[in-house]
């Protein structure tokens, strides 16, 4: 049986809806985090890609969401497809209902794509739907890739939100289906040795990686500065030492 985690820090910045405020310091680190994803390849654009994490409960789902309304904000087609099949949060983040999404389709219970697309804030998303036994063989099959392929061709950004890195194996396999991963970070939470097995993991994989994003950062002084709503988002990518 694994060892339960125990948290580097007692306290836990409180988890972050989506944005209401678009001037405010947490979106403005989301359009810097942006404007970094689209310089960090310059030959091919990055208009797929998933967002994951080492373990649960570091931000990655909530961070998706509002970068996906900062797209819409821009007039930008965005759409987010679920893949985290095991513990869908999507849908409870924009407070939508579960029972029809990508497993029914991909099952070939619904056979028009336009009945599991919900528009909501200007966003098309795509919940995970019923509850499957085998989310390994939803993930991994033709049908699936074929409605990446058809969603690349309809929106601008296609965001999809998938399982911690440790917790499955789902990664590799999403991995085909999109441009590279976003990795998600949580300040005082993420436990180092868990960030640099998630890292090895992808590279193990050749998986690309977009880059880091770091949530829940705390501001250095209460009530100024830092990102408002106790998170906020840092992205970089460089040589070892500058990881380090």
């Amino acid at each position: 049986m694994a060892m339960e985690r125990k948290r580097k820090y007692s306290h836990r910045t409180p988890q972050v809806a989506l944005l209401e405020d678009f001037t405010s310091p947490a979106a403005e680190a989301i359009l810097r985090l942006q404007t970094n994803i689209e310089f960090a390849s310059v030959d091919k654009p990055i208009r797929c890609f998933a967002i994951t994490s080492a373990e649960e409960a570091e931000g990655k789902s909530t961070l998706l969401g509002n970068m996906a309304l900062l797209y819409a904000q821009k007039g930008l087609k965005v759409c987010i497809l679920d893949l985290d099949l095991r513990r869908p949060t999507v849908h409870r983040l924009f407070g939508i209902e579960n029972k029809l999404g990508v497993v029914d389709y991909i099952k070939g219970d619904v056979e028009n794509l336009k009945d599991i697309i919900v528009n909501v804030k200007g966003i098309d998303v795509i919940p995970a739907g019923s509850h499957t036994p085998f989310p390994t063989k939803i993930i991994e099959s033709e049908h699936l890739a074929e409605l990446v392929k058809e969603l690349r061709k309809s929106y601008d950004f296609v965001l999809i939100d998938s399982a911690p890195i440790l917790a499955v194996s789902d990664t590799p396999l999403i991995s085909r289906l999109v441009d590279g991963f976003l990795v998600v970070v949580a300040q005082h939470f993420t436990r180092k040795s868990e960030l640099k097995e998630a890292i090895s993991n992808l590279q193990a994989n050749k998986i690309n990686i977009i880059g880091l994003a770091m949530t829940m950062v705390i501001p250095k002084k209460k009530g100024q500065g830092g990102y408002g709503y106790g998170y906020g988002y840092g992205y970089g990518y460089g040589n070892e030492e500058e990881k380090k």
